[in-house]
Order: structure tokens, then C-alpha cells, then sequence
């Protein structure tokens, strides 16, 4: 009993450093490949202002898969900034003094890294000039802010390009392309004093979370790399090890031959005690049986003298024929 207990104990461990390891494992694996780096990515746009249509472009690859681009266009083909099949949403970032605008229109341009066209959008856009009335609640509220030079009054455009834009496996998208131009025979564009390009990837709800947990992770622990590294080096051995050691103790219990309310008894003992032993546990089911052998042998008491007397009468009958010829023989003479 004692054996099984221990065991059922050891396994029950092992199991919970099994649940353990794969939780460890979850986390690395699953925060690692599912869960993106960063949720948004931005570039700074610098637009050629001396050409009629000012344009820009901006390179999404990292600096090492920049350098392969310009070695090879068969390369170059492969690259890209996000895996097949993310959803993304791109708009421009134009910041501006506060100022009324002619209308201007935007083309933006996703290219592969051999220069492939993947996508294209035109938008139109109109800046207006707030009221006076918000523009002077504006100024007094931002008032400290502009003497001490932590803000200023220019006021920031967005304008939104690709609302769900999905990567695709055939064109992958590495280089963004804008051109500003004025409205038709005007060459005059806002005037804008920097450009931005966000890129936000669009996620469901089980990304979201798991990209929730790598941010926290990686703002408690720096860096996030180095965790999910130990998480998983942890991870593996105890899930093998957990699970292992489980089903081994749990085949091992039930492989044991365990005989619950047997009696121990002690290799010195003799076989009178042995039988000491064993009758005194099955006393109170020896005793019935005994009754009832009892009952059934008197039972059969009077059967058996019944039957006596028929065997003893037989005899008497064959011992009186010799004396009855014996006087039938005297009669005669």
C-alpha cells in the first residue's frame, strides 16, 4: 500500500513538471514564431522638393537584407518585410503648419526589392484651417508647452493609403514609393516640413494576445530574445523528463500487485501462525459455514438410522429361515 501510495505521488510530480515544460514551451514557441515583433513599423520620407511631383521612397528591409538587395535581383526577389499572408494598413504622415491648402493628391506605391509593382493608390487630400475660436483654446492650452519649446503649433496629416493590405507570395512588399502632386495645371504641393510612413499590422484576436504578452515580457526582462531562449532550454527538459517520469511511475502502480487488507506477515513466522493469522481474519467467515455443515449433518442423522434399521431387519429375516424349515420338516415326520 505504502509502494503505491509513493508511486501514484511520483507520478503525480512528474505530470506537473510535464504541464510545467509545456507551458514554458508555449510561451517561447508560441510568443516566438506566432506573436510579430512589432505591431507598427515607421520610416521617415525625404521627397525630392527641386522635381515638379516630389518623390520619395523608404526601404522596410533591415540593413543586412538591404545589402543583398543591391547584389543580386535574383535575391532580391525573395525579400521581404512581412510573411505571406499578414494584413497590413499604410498611411503617409505629412506635418504642416496649421494652414489652409489647395488640394493635393497622393500615389503610393508597394514594390518588391527587384521593383515590382505589388500595389498602387491614388488619394485626394484638402487641408482646412480650424476656426479661430479652436485655434485660439488651442493656443492658450498649449501655451506652457510652446515657451518652454515642448510642442509647437504645427499640426500633423494623415492620410490613409491601404486600409487591409494583404502580402502577397508571388510580389513581397520591401520598398514604399510616394509622390505628392498639386492639382492639375498647378505645380504648387503643401508645404510640409516632415513626412512619415507607418506601417500597422493588421492581427486577430489570438496574435493580439500573444503579441500582448511578448511586449510585457520583453518591458520586464531585456532582452525578450535571451527569455524565450531560457524559456525554451527550460521548457524541453522538464516536459520530456515530466512526461517520461509520468508514465513510467503511473505503469509501474499499475503493474504492482497490491492486495488491499492483506496481512503482513513476517518471513520468521511458522506455519501454525500463518494459519493463526489467516483464520483469525476469516473467522467471522469460517463460522457460518460451520453452522451450516452442522445443520445439514443432523439432518442426515435420521436418514441414516432409518436406513440401520431396514439393513438391521433384512438380517433378522434371514437368520429366522433355517429354524421355520427346521419345524416344517418335524411336522412332517
Amino acid at each position: 500500500m505504502v509502494r503505491g501510495i509513493l508511486l501514484l505521488g511520483a507520478s503525480s510530480f512528474s505530470a506537473a513538471v510535464g504541464c510545467l515544460g509545456c507551458t514554458l514551451l508555449a510561451y517561447a514557441l508560441g510568443t516566438h514564431l506566432l506573436a510579430p515583433g512589432a505591431a507598427s513599423t515607421s520610416r521617415d520620407l525625404y521627397f525630392d522638393l527641386t522635381q515638379p511631383a516630389p518623390v520619395a521612397t523608404a526601404s522596410f528591409l533591415q540593413q543586412d537584407l538591404n545589402s543583398l538587395r543591391a547584389l543580386s535581383k535574383t535575391v532580391a526577389k525573395d525579400l521581404r518585410f512581412r510573411r505571406a499572408g499578414n494584413k497590413m494598413a499604410i498611411a503617409l504622415q505629412l506635418e504642416m503648419e496649421e494652414a489652409e491648402s489647395g488640394p493635393f493628391q497622393v500615389t503610393a506605391q508597394l514594390l518588391s526589392a527587384d521593383g515590382r509593382s505589388a500595389a498602387t493608390v491614388s488619394k485626394p487630400w484638402v487641408t482646412r484651417r480650424r476656426g479661430w475660436i479652436s485655434q485660439y483654446i488651442r493656443m492658450l492650452m498649449y501655451l506652457p508647452l510652446y515657451t518652454l519649446g515642448m510642442a509647437n503649433p504645427d499640426t500633423d496629416i494623415w492620410v490613409p493609403l491601404f486600409d487591409d493590405y494583404q502580402e502577397q507570395s508571388d510580389i513581397p512588399f520591401a520598398v514604399f514609393q510616394a509622390t505628392l502632386q498639386g492639382r492639375a495645371g498647378e505645380l504648387r504641393v503643401p508645404l510640409f516640413y516632415k513626412a512619415r510612413v507607418h506601417v500597422t499590422l493588421r492581427m486577430g484576436f489570438i496574435r493580439r494576445c500573444l503579441y500582448g504578452i511578448r511586449t510585457l515580457s520583453s518591458s520586464v526582462v531585456q532582452p525578450f530574445t535571451g527569455l524565450s531562449l531560457v524559456a525554451f532550454l527550460l521548457g524541453l527538459p522538464m516536459f520530456l523528463s515530466g512526461s517520461g517520469g509520468a508514465i513510467l511511475f503511473a505503469y509501474l502502480w499499475s503493474m504492482l500487485d497490491v492486495q488491499p487488507g492483506a496481512p503482513e506477515v513476517p518471513e520468521s513466522s511458522t506455519d501454525a501462525e500463518i494459519m493463526h493469522m489467516m483464520g483469525s481474519r476469516h473467522g467471522h467467515q469460517s463460522m457460518p459455514r460451520r453452522r451450516h455443515k452442522r445443520a445439514e449433518s443432523e439432518m442426515s442423522e435420521p436418514d441414516s438410522e432409518s436406513h440401520d434399521d431396514g439393513l438391521r431387519s433384512d438380517d433378522d429375516v434371514g437368520a429366522d429361515l433355517p429354524s421355520a424349515r427346521k419345524s416344517a420338516v418335524s411336522s412332517r415326520a
